[in-house]
């Protein structure tokens, strides 16, 4: 997972690992974040180097982009990418709808999420039936006491109020 700008850890991350056995997920909930356009660039500059010749029909059958769908007189980066790698390879790479309504690339039952813990071999299925469980029975409390939900969303709200952003509840 690459979700910075710094091209040193770029750099140094794909010197690690093997790129002609590597599904490269590229996730931007506009399409058009500043940080995926830039690693791309890293990306395929370094890669472009090491091979020694054109890549691009390896990087479109070795990529797979998750993003909002296209939306008339609003530019998408991604969707503009796929356009063209299929223009230069006749292959035109996987693309996953993400809902607009949907936080980016945090949200776990989004395709963000579903389709990475597919990649990591856990049962989709089973994850939202267990939400659905869980839902199920916070629905059915009778107070804040019984529900692991209430007292999460409780907690959340508690540390929102103390400016701590990083939490997960």
């Amino acid at each position: 997972i690459q979700n910075n700008l710094d091209p040193t850890s770029m750099l140094g991350r794909l010197a690690s690992i093997n790129l002609d056995k590597t599904l490269f997920i590229i996730i931007s909930k506009s399409g058009s974040t500043d940080e995926v356009k830039r690693n791309l660039t890293t990306l395929l500059d370094y890669w472009s180097a090491q091979a020694k010749s054109d890549i691009t029909e390896k990087f479109a059958r070795q990529s797979v982009y998750i993003t909002e769908p296209p939306k008339e007189g609003k530019k998408n980066f991604l969707h503009g990418m796929r356009v063209e790698l299929k223009s230069k390879t006749g292959f035109e790479p996987p693309y996953l709808e993400n809902d607009p309504n949907i936080g980016g690339r945090f949200s776990l039952f989004s395709p963000v999420g579903m389709f990475s813990a597919e990649l990591m071999g856990l049962d989709s299925d089973a994850l939202i039936n267990g939400a659905k469980q869980v839902f199920d029975k916070f629905k059915q409390s009778k107070s804040i006491q019984d529900s692991v939900i209430a007292k999460l969303a409780v907690l959340d709200i508690f540390l929102a109020r103390r400016d701590i952003v990083s939490r997960y509840s």
